[in-house]
């Protein structure tokens, strides 16, 4: 006999989005809630802060777009209420919250093993450490460890040494002039591309330098120059059911700009090779015979400020972009 499927409480259901709309409801805010029934249930309370238990249940079917969720509404509503006949959306809040503990308590952390001492970076020279990037490959587990003027150790899971590099941050990487002595640029941020096997690090002299990380021994395999603005901050996607499929980077900068590279056989190669002895190099304003590896969108100017912060949300097809000043509801762009 076939076991009944168990329906899911409703408050794992309710996302960021839902709660904000359920934010507005409670508070007033939004101009009236669409229904399907034929009589409304608001009472006289609804826009003051507080919901009774139909106003609460029309509201998450609503939300969710099913009246079957009645029942489960209102079992979240008793949970919150305590007993009461109304809740708030601080109620509310406290609810979510104590959720969230309760989840964080019952993880299995598991502790990095260590002998209880701090260690320092053998290899950063006392700088800055910008990023620090966990990278499992199946068989290993290394920490890339990256100074803000472009030194980079591989830690292995104990926090041992096992190689270091240096970042040669410059437009020409057959210059022969010491950047470091003249202009002295620094590491902005650091990602892993899983897909591929590459870090990515760009910096404040406007480059991007892509590293083939496929073995223990990293090498500078492709250089951006002559982008608009400093990079700031990235973020990368790829499918990992797909991985032989396209993938994105995306990094804001410094104007404010958003670009995002999509790259259509990542495993194959990033761009377009050319016959060089060393790095090759890639001005940034003509990347056009790149297209078959590579597409890059750029958007100038989409946040009044410098982009602290990017993350792209999958599963909605949606980038939050994030500036060094806290606001409230950072800009969402949708792909």
């Amino acid at each position: 006999m076939k076991e009944e499927e168990t329906e899911p409480e409703i408050w794992t259901l309710l996302d960021a989005e839902h709660l904000e709309q359920m934010r507005l409801m409670i508070s007033g805010d939004e101009s009236g809630i669409e229904s399907t029934q034929p009589d409304s249930v608001f009472s006289s309370s609804m826009g003051v802060d507080k919901v009774s238990k139909p106003e609460f249940s029309l509201i998450c079917c609503n939300l969710l777009g099913h009246e079957r969720f009645v029942e489960a509404a209102e079992r979240m509503f008793d949970l919150v209420a305590k007993g009461g006949q109304f809740i708030t959306w601080p109620n509310l809040l406290d609810f979510f919250i104590g959720k969230e503990k309760e989840a964080e308590r019952n993880k299995n952390i598991f502790p990095m093993v260590h002998d209880g001492d701090f260690k320092a970076c053998q290899h950063s020279r006392r700088e800055t450490i910008v990023k620090m990037i966990p990278v499992s490959t199946g068989s290993s587990f290394v920490y890339i460890i990256i100074s803000k003027f472009g030194h980079v150790g591989i830690y292995d899971d104990k926090l041992r040494l096992q190689r270091k590099y240096e970042i040669d941050i410059d437009t020409d990487p057959d210059s022969d002039l010491d950047v470091g002595a003249s202009d002295p640029g620094w590491i902005t941020d650091a990602i892993w591309m899983n897909n591929s096997k590459h870090m990515v690090y760009t910096s404040s002299l406007r480059t991007i330098h892509f590293f083939d990380a496929s073995a223990s021994v990293h090498y500078e395999e492709y250089r951006g120059f002559g982008l608009k603005n400093i990079p700031t901050c990235l973020d990368f996607w790829y499918d990992p059911e797909k991985e032989d499929g396209p993938s994105l980077l995306m990094f804001g900068d410094d104007g404010g700009g958003l670009s995002i590279i999509r790259f259509s056989q990542p495993p194959n190669s990033l761009f377009k090779k050319d016959e060089v002895d060393s790095v090759q190099t890639l001005f940034w304003q003509r990347m056009e015979k790149h297209t078959e590896y590579a597409t890059i969108h750029y958007t100038q100017g989409v946040h009044g400020d410098a982009v602290s912060g990017i993350r792209y949300l999958s599963e909605n097809r949606k980038i939050k972009l994030f500036t060094r000043f806290f606001t409230k509801n950072p800009l969402v762009l949708v792909l």
